[in-house]
């Protein structure tokens, strides 16, 4: 007999444990233990007991879901119209039970009730207010393609792909760097400054990244001494889901108006990822959406490529 019910204080070291079975299986999944489980989840200033639905059978936990909500547009605070159910795991012993249907039937009440009216399932930037760093690489994808269980779960549900998300990743071995007048010409107007663990731009940011060490670059006008391009890195250390490999994650980066379509993005990426490289990163990695083909085909001129595809998933909540 399998029983539904809230989180309760005790179930942290039942989560890790159903973690870390799942981890094994999936290789775009870091195994954490219990203390990073609840640093990273349970710690989480707007984390709600009432978000995270447990089963249990025997007496033990034999699967979760976690839903909640992402930043609304100033990233000053939830914005709880659009839902989302970030994780949802069932023990193999207990699959194909109409357990994780049921998982996923009671976060969508649970998000319902709180206003939502869309809902996407796996999460997917920026509504991804758990799990970052401990599923699927330098962001929120989405359900990764090779999960294959949890695709089939979305689709017995009634969610729909709406979006796909490239991940992708740059060793030193592929790294290529980018040469071309437009930049020759920005290399004498601009300069790279790095600031160590910057203050956070948003609210939503230091949700998101406080635990971890961050590196802003910055692409620095010299006559006007301001920035005409941001990138910003964070290190994926120890959570990198490549064993034995060191690397970090390009998070987000952006170009002023009119700087754009001047060679900004490529000189200031281009010399961050040579750094990194040169200070012993294994990889860089990071995600853009399939439909942003002017980032996608740069990055590929860097020498990144796609090794895994994200799939948003998403449905209208039932009123």
């Amino acid at each position: 007999m399998i029983s539904f019910r809230t989180f309760k204080n005790g179930d942290p070291p039942c989560l890790a444990k159903l973690w870390q079975a799942e981890a094994a299986l999936q290789p775009w999944m870091r195994p954490v233990p219990t203390p990073v489980l609840e640093d990273l989840v349970i710690s989480k200033p707007y984390f709600d007991k009432l978000g995270l639905l447990v089963a249990v059978a025997g007496g033990q936990v034999v699967g979760f879901a976690h839903a909640g909500f992402g930043p609304d547009a100033a990233r000053s605070k939830l914005d709880t119209s659009i839902g989302v159910i970030c994780m949802v795991l069932v023990d193999a012993a207990h699959r194909q039970q109409g357990v994780g249907r049921e998982l996923v039937a009671r976060c969508e009440q649970y998000l319902a009730a709180k206003g939502a009216r869309e809902i996407y399932l796996g999460g997917v930037s920026p509504y991804a207010p758990f799990y970052f760093g401990m599923y699927g690489g330098s962001d929120a994808p989405g359900v990764l393609a090779s999960n294959v269980a949890m695709q089939a779960l979305g689709k017995k549900c009634g969610y729909q792909v709406v979006r796909q998300v490239c991940l992708l990743t740059c060793g030193p071995e592929s790294f290529k760097s980018v040469v071309d007048r437009k930049l020759l010409a920005m290399r004498r107007t601009a300069e790279v400054r790095v600031t160590e663990d910057p203050a956070a731009a948003d609210w939503w940011e230091a949700c998101l990244l406080s635990d971890f060490h961050r590196l802003r670059y910055d692409l620095v006008a010299k006559d006007a001494g301001q920035a005409v391009a941001t990138a910003l890195f964070w290190t994926m250390d120890p959570l990198s889901w490549r064993a034995g490999k060191r690397a970090v994650g390009l998070f987000q980066f952006s170009v002023t108006g009119e700087r754009r379509r001047q060679g900004a993005a490529t000189l200031l990426l281009t010399e961050a990822v040579k750094r990194w490289h040169a200070e012993g990163c294994d990889l860089v990695e990071t995600q853009v959406p399939e439909e942003n083909a002017p980032t996608l085909k740069l990055l590929s001129r860097m020498g990144f490529v796609e090794d895994e595809r994200g799939l948003v998933y998403w449905k209208k909540a039932s009123s």
